[in-house]
């Protein structure tokens, strides 16, 4: 897993060798919100369709999206979804002095 984080916001991958399987991102304040979901954005855009039509989230939230690959690796898709709310919980808890 890759993780970068940063007051108010984080970002990770999670990969499974080459494929990235799960893209995984959060933000607690309207500042961080529109830099993760334009950062989002870029890593959906080759998996998206022309036509979808997108809108932004209010903060905060915790936003997964799930890569073509992951039908490969349907085991690691079994625990992602409890993993990365508790990974949004923790890293968005304003008391959290890590």
């Amino acid at each position: 897993m890759l993780l970068t984080t940063e007051p108010g916001a984080y970002i990770a991958t999670i990969k499974v060798g080459d494929d990235i399987v799960l893209a995984t991102a959060g933000a607690s304040n309207k500042m961080q919100a529109k830099k993760i979901w334009q950062l989002m954005l870029e890593l959906a855009k080759p998996t998206l369709p022309n036509k979808i039509e997108l809108f932004p989230v209010q903060p905060p939230f915790v936003l997964d999206l799930i890569f073509p690959g992951a039908v490969f690796h349907q085991n690691v898709l079994s625990w992602t979804g409890d993993f990365t709310q508790c990974l949004g919980h923790l890293l968005l808890d304003k008391n959290n002095k890590w």
